[in-house]
């Protein structure tokens, strides 16, 4: 029993809490994650040139110390996305604890109030880059060491004990995580509020005083580091631009343009985000078996959280009126100042990806603030207190659990687009550029899977140049006002690497699942009607023949995706058919499709049909050859054009006279 008791006791404190809810949320579809946005190319550094690579990637971003964490996390987890999907799901749960533990340092009768504020503070919906792990990491690793710093600013003001070494270890923790993340620097402004907050046994001039004297060393350190990062904005991704504004704008008019864009802001992280998690998806439109992962999810919170209350003890009605207060203070204080450092660089902070990572250091103002209007609001009610706490942290363990199956599904996304490019594209030419309409992989951008690209195709990086590119037709071109022009230089300098390519070694690809993976050919598709428009203009430089039929493995990607494969679909026939196709391999293009038609699956669009009529027809098989044509041309008729061209090539290249089908396909 004593046993049993220990284990009640872990489960439901508040660190067990915290862990465990966090899990549920986080944790649970971590298996079958991987790897998303940034952290492409801090993986491919990694696997190209040693995890040492990334403290110099960290310093190129400005961010010394994150390369440290990064390189330990690689070396930790490797290149194994369950490993650092793990990992921070683990730091997220420290992130919550110490959230927790500075709150009881600061009201050590608010025990009740600050649990379930650390509940919500580690499952805040408005941040959904939880599950880019790798890229993510270092910015929690810094929220650690901030909360940490606050934690033993804390302990040396309270207690005698020991006071100089909490004191430097603070100050040396506060500087750590703004050498390792930029989004902390608006944090390290509420820092005074938080002394003043803990000097609660002097008043009037005597408790400023000293809230000056505490925070003096931070404040130093503070503006060492906003004239340092001022002198190399210039240098930077995201240089400070409200000085210019100034000058251009005026004062007041910058002021206002500023304070509207911060209060929307404001008011977007601390209550959109919740309306956002009150929006469920249907069954119909969520998956059956997802949506009942989510109902589970959320009624174990539900019921676990029950029992939660039950162990907490009730505070006092003069307890929680001190408390609600300060909440309210220090969270419109976290909130106002947080965002200081992207607002006054004109980043967009919104509660959707991937603008959404700026948001997780408003949650520390919104959690205390939001806790606090709760507190005020039902100060009275407890129960009703209780149900508004109970309620918003398990419908924010459904939101994760939601978000945790969207990254999922874009994973088998990326690897089914990934596999069919390498089925259709055994090896590839150095200097290759893929051009593509916006692919539909949510969490990764063309500079994320150009990363992932090189990676995969085993292109080396040890020269400073990267050896393949891909871009987005209308985010590198078409938005930007920009045409394509025969033999225009493509350039890109991509991190510490730079891409040297030219429009005459260009591929133009699609990919729009169902439908299977196209690098559309100017001979064989220029009136295929499964082409969009856009690439139809810019048809003429792809250049096939930088496709290379050497025997190379299939992928070179992490040891997780390659336990997970593809299996060998329609799509992979298909692939497979289109490359023998443009080697004019017509028996092979047969012999695929042979095995395609007969194994049960079925085409995806009706141009998919087009290289086996052209394959049966080549070596004389007329009647398979038509009946794919009249079956392609019954599901769409708009093959009509295709379908015939390719009866014109036989009529007039091939052996065998197609006068009499082209005239029953209506091609006259």
């Amino acid at each position: 029993m004593k046993h049993l008791s220990r284990i009640l006791v872990a489960l439901f404190s508040p660190l067990g809490a915290i862990l465990g809810l966090s899990f549920i949320a986080y944790g649970i579809l971590s298996p079958w994650l991987g790897f998303y946005w940034d952290d492409w190319p801090l993986m491919w550094m990694s696997h190209e040139l040693g995890p040492e690579s990334l403290q110099q990637l960290a310093a190129y971003h400005v961010r010394p110390l994150s390369g440290w964490w990064l390189w330990l996390g690689a070396m930790i987890a490797g290149e194994e996305p369950l490993g650092w999907h793990l990992i921070i799901w683990f730091l997220r749960a420290i992130a919550g604890w110490l959230f927790y533990y500075f709150g009881i340092l600061l009201w050590p009768k608010a025990k009740e109030a600050l649990i379930f504020a650390a509940l919500i503070f580690t499952l805040f919906p408005g941040y959904r880059h939880q599950f880019v792990a790798v890229n993510t990491s270092y910015h929690i690793v810094a929220l650690i060491l901030f909360l940490l710093s606050l934690c033993l600013m804390l302990v040396s003001i309270k207690s005698e004990k020991r006071r100089r070494f909490f004191q430097i270890s603070s100050i040396v923790l506060a500087l750590g995580s703004m050498l390792t993340s930029e989004y902390i620097y608006g944090l390290e402004l509420i820092r005074p509020i938080i002394i003043y907050l803990a000097i609660s046994k002097q008043n009037g001039k005597a408790r400023y005083k000293e809230t000056l004297i505490t925070w003096s060393p931070f404040l130093v350190q503070l503006i060492g580091i906003y004239i340092w990062r001022f002198s190399l904005s210039d240098n930077l991704n995201y240089p400070i631009l409200i000085f210019d504004e100034i000058k251009s704008s005026g004062i007041i008019s910058t002021f206002l343009t500023y304070a509207y864009q911060a209060l929307g802001d404001i008011f977007d992280v601390t209550f959109m985000s919740w309306g956002k998690a009150m929006q469920w998806p249907s069954p119909q439109e969520f998956g059956e078996r997802s949506f009942l992962l989510l109902v589970l999810a959320v009624l174990f919170s539900l019921i676990y959280l029950y029992f939660l209350f039950r162990h907490q003890k009730q505070e006092t009605g003069e307890n929680r009126n001190s408390q609600s207060r300060d909440f309210i203070i220090l969270g419109s204080a976290g909130l106002l100042l947080a965002g200081i450092p992207f607002w006054i660089i004109s980043l967009d902070l919104k509660t959707v990806f991937p603008a959404d990572r700026l948001v997780l250091p408003m949650t520390f103002g919104a959690v205390f603030f939001l806790s606090g209007m709760l507190e005020c609001l039902f100060k009275h009610k407890r129960t009703l207190l209780i149900f508004a706490y109970v309620l918003a942290i398990s419908l924010a363990v459904g939101f994760h659990v939601q978000n945790a199956v969207y990254f999922y599904r874009d994973w088998n996304s990326f690897t089914s687009f990934y596999s069919q490019l390498r089925w259709r594209i055994p090896d590839i030419q150095e200097n290759t550029s893929w051009l593509s309409p916006e692919l539909p992989i949510r969490f990764s951008t063309d500079d994320s899977i150009t990363a992932a690209l090189n990676w995969g195709f085993d292109q080396p990086i040890d020269d400073g140049k990267m050896r393949l590119n891909l871009f987005y037709l209308d985010l590198r071109y078409i938005d930007q006002g920009k045409e394509i022009g025969a033999s225009d230089l493509i350039i890109n300098n991509y991190l510490f690497f730079r891409f040297e390519g030219s429009t005459e070694n260009m591929l133009i690809l699609d990919f729009n699942p169902p439908q299977c993976l196209r690098i559309y050919h100017p001979k064989y598709d220029y009136l295929n009607p499964q082409m969009p428009p856009d690439l139809r203009d810019v048809l003429s430089f792809s250049n096939l023949e930088l496709i290379r039929n050497s025997n190379v493995s299939d992928a070179v990607l992490p040891k997780a995706y390659m336990e997970n494969p593809v299996e060998k679909s329609w799509c992979y026939y298909f692939e497979k058919a289109d490359l023998a196709r443009q080697n004019e391999n017509w028996e092979e293009v047969v012999k695929l499709g042979d095995i395609a038609f007969s194994m049960g699956d079925s085409p995806n669009h009706a141009a998919e049909r087009l290289p086996f009529i052209e394959g049966y027809a080549r070596i004389g098989y007329l009647d398979r050859a038509e009946e794919l044509s009249i079956e392609a041309l019954e599901i769409n008729p708009n093959t009509r054009a295709s379908i015939c061209l390719i009866w014109d090539r036989i009529d007039q290249e091939g052996n065998f006279p197609a006068q009499s089908i082209r005239s029953n396909l209506g091609c006259n």
